[in-house]
């Protein structure tokens, strides 16, 4: 564990590098806050957002003066970008997103992975290009609380839900050149280990072939602290998670990922490892 956060969270939106990261909103009470760490165990205080949330999507590759956000508990549609300093809105997203997946930069996001209500998982992809969202495909099977990772042109989805309160194993892969005319298709790839609903966290700053998925997340009626890797072909085992946890927020890349706050069962917690 490095220096904890200044205050128990879970569920908060995360983006940018183990050395240089932000991360915003999440609960309890649907935070407007943002916490920025410095690498070196420092933590500022960040802009305040907009739009109290938490449980939102993200742009995994932003850096923390160029993030972006999106969706999130109460059910939205607002996005909102950060210049290192302050939040501005953005245009908002054609319908309202939660507990979903993301991946790509302010400029050239990809939503994926999505509830559109409570218990309704919706299949469908956006993208924005900075300015607008644009429909962009759906999945291939149905998966939401999703690990999302790489780029708007390539990306991997990997476990989730489905339904709400079945964790699965799936891993898919988002290849914007494979379909011009609808935006973008989705093929399969092999399932992690552990099928588990990722409310753990993950090297958001990854590639489709250099990825991690780590704090586990529920898994069937419990928790878990199990730590995958993907090399492009294969999920394999490594070091667990310190702690057991849900709902971390997490951001880095394979080899250098960071893990922020969660929810042990009793309570939230500041632990960032």
């Amino acid at each position: 564990s490095v220096t904890v956060a200044p205050y128990a969270v879970n569920n908060v939106g995360a983006f940018g590098t183990q050395a240089a990261s932000v991360f915003a909103g999440g609960d309890p009470g649907s935070k407007t806050t943002t916490l920025e760490y410095g690498g070196s165990g420092s933590w500022t205080a960040g802009g305040a957002l907009g739009t109290g949330r938490a449980q939102q999507g993200g742009a995994c590759l932003a850096p923390l003066s160029a993030g972006l956000i999106w969706g999130g508990t109460p059910l939205s549609t607002a996005t909102e970008k950060y210049d290192g300093t302050a939040w501005t809105a953005a245009n908002v997203l054609p319908a309202g997103v939660q507990f979903g997946g993301g991946a790509g930069t302010q400029t050239a996001a990809l939503s994926f992975g999505n509830f559109s209500g409570p218990t309704t998982i919706t299949t469908a992809t956006t993208k924005f290009d900075g300015t607008s969202w644009t429909a962009a495909g759906a999945l291939g099977s149905s998966q939401a609380r999703s690990q999302g990772s790489g780029s708007q042109a390539l990306a991997l989805v990997a476990g989730g839900d489905y339904p709400h309160t079945t964790p699965v194993s799936t891993t898919q892969e988002y290849n914007i050149s494979t379909s011009v005319f609808t935006g973008g298709a989705y093929s399969a790839l092999p399932n992690i280990n552990t099928p588990r609903a990722p409310e753990g966290a993950g090297s958001k700053n990854g590639t489709v072939d250099a990825a991690v998925f780590f704090c586990g997340g529920r898994s069937g009626p419990g928790f878990s602290n199990a730590t995958e890797e993907y090399n492009g072909s294969s999920w394999t085992a490594t070091g667990n998670y310190p702690q057991i946890l849900r709902h971390v927020g997490g951001t880095g890349i394979q080899t250098a990922a960071l893990g922020v706050g969660g929810f042990d069962g009793p309570g939230n917690t500041n632990e960032t490892n």
